[in-house]
């Protein structure tokens, strides 16, 4: 069975992807060191933040991993990126922040809200998406305490970014089904979600199942699937980054119309 990647890694790879693949095998080191300098490149980066406070709160600075979540769901609304807001503050509830959730979650609703004066018009421009970048590994000079010391530096750089950025909160775009919704329902309905990750090849939907949650993808890609009397079935949509899947079935109690498989590993927010 093949290793890890090495940290010898081309430019063109992804950090996070690194990250997660070393954090699986259990080398937390090495995964902090390509998460922390991702989010060194790009403070504004919520996926980078997420990683990387959960490796820092798992490998002993509980503290700087809370706080590092909640820069994420801060910088999370400010990007628009309603699904890595519901992850982050579903990690501080698994987390046992109980304290810090509450305020979260009305941050979220505020900014996603029907009546919320930060939604662009239907149709206005998308938030931008994390860019590639040639992102390298933080030296392996820094190990132990000195690794956990300088990521715990980078997350303080993160959160003064995002308070001076607050003040002047950008516009975010509209969110399927979400931003249909009241404040209150709207926090009602994110605090059911529920962060977890899922291997490729795991269907998380299985057609012709009563339907009992619905999804939001905050990382990876999944493929809709309809079964035919034919005997290959029909690929429907290659879902991304932010869709959300499931809601018709959990809302109606209906069987499901189509399954739903990861083609990558992926993290989801499920509410049930």
């Amino acid at each position: 069975m093949p290793g890890p990647p090495s940290t010898a890694a081309a430019p063109t790879q992804n950090a996070i992807d690194r990250a997660l693949a070393f954090s699986a095998s259990g080398e937390h080191a090495k995964a902090l060191r390509w998460a922390a300098a991702e989010v060194k490149c790009d403070r504004t980066g919520p996926v980078a933040l997420l990683v990387t406070a959960r490796l820092v709160h798992e490998m002993g600075r509980e503290e700087a991993g809370l706080d590092g979540l909640k820069t994420a769901v801060g910088r999370a609304i400010e990007s628009g990126d309603l699904p890595i807001a519901v992850a982050a503050s579903s990690e501080l509830r698994r987390l046992g922040a109980i304290e810090d959730v509450g305020p979260m979650l009305d941050a979220i609703a505020d900014a996603f809200e029907v009546e919320s004066d930060r939604l662009l018009e239907k149709g206005g421009a998308p938030p931008q998406l994390d860019a590639e970048r040639a992102t390298q590994p933080l030296a392996d000079a820094y190990e132990g305490e000195g690794l956990l010391d300088e990521v715990e530096s980078i997350l303080g750089d993160a959160a003064e970014q995002l308070q001076r950025d607050i003040d002047q909160p950008a516009q975010v775009k509209q969110q399927v089904l979400f931003s249909s919704l009241g404040k209150k329902s709207l926090r009602a309905f994110i605090e059911l979600f529920r962060s977890m990750d899922v291997d490729l090849g795991v269907e998380l939907i299985e057609q012709g199942a009563m339907g009992d949650d619905a999804y939001v993808l905050a990382r990876g890609e999944l493929e809709v699937q309809r079964a035919t009397d034919a005997e290959e079935p029909i690929r429907l949509a290659r879902l991304g980054r932010g869709a959300l899947f499931g809601e018709m079935a959990l809302l109606s109690r209906a069987p499901r119309a189509a399954s739903s498989r990861a083609c990558s590993s992926a993290r989801t927010a499920r509410a049930s």
